[in-house]
C-alpha cells in the first residue's frame, strides 16, 4: 500500500486521481455545514488554500456527525473517491476545491502521527 497523499498533494495531482480511490490525511475542519481536510502541517499551507471537501453522497452510508464534530481540529485520514474538479464545491475564486467521497475516515492515533518524523 502507498503512503497517504498530503491535501496539497492530492490538489497537484488532481486531474490523474478523478474517479480514483486514494487515502488523504490532513486536519478535519466544520465549515458551511458539513466537513473538509486542509492540509497539515499548517505551515506548509498554500497561499492560496486548497479546499477538500468530504462529499457524502445519498445512499446508505452517511457520516457518524456526532463522531466527526468531535474530531474537528483533528489529524484524520480519509479513504475514498476523488470526485470531479468541474463539479461545484467550495467557496468561490480565491480557494482551490477538491472533493472526495469518503468510504472511510480515521482519526490518527498518536503512534501514527509521530511516525511523520522519522
Amino acid at each position: 500500500m502507498t503512503a497517504p497523499m498530503s491535501v496539497n498533494d492530492m490538489a497537484d495531482a488532481l486531474e490523474a486521481l478523478v474517479g480514483q480511490p486514494i487515502e488523504v490525511e490532513g486536519l478535519l475542519q466544520a465549515v458551511w455545514g458539513g466537513f473538509e481536510l486542509r492540509h497539515y502541517p499548517t505551515s506548509r499551507r498554500r497561499a492560496r488554500p486548497v479546499d477538500c471537501w468530504l462529499s457524502f453522497g445519498h445512499g446508505s452510508l452517511q457520516p457518524n456527525q456526532l463522531a466527526l464534530s468531535r474530531w474537528v481540529g483533528k489529524r484524520v485520514r480519509v479513504h475514498g473517491i476523488v470526485l470531479d474538479p468541474h463539479m461545484p464545491f467550495g467557496h468561490g475564486p480565491a480557494q482551490q476545491s477538491v472533493a472526495i467521497q469518503p468510504y472511510s475516515i480515521q482519526r490518527l492515533t498518536a503512534e501514527e502521527r509521530r511516525g511523520d518524523r522519522s
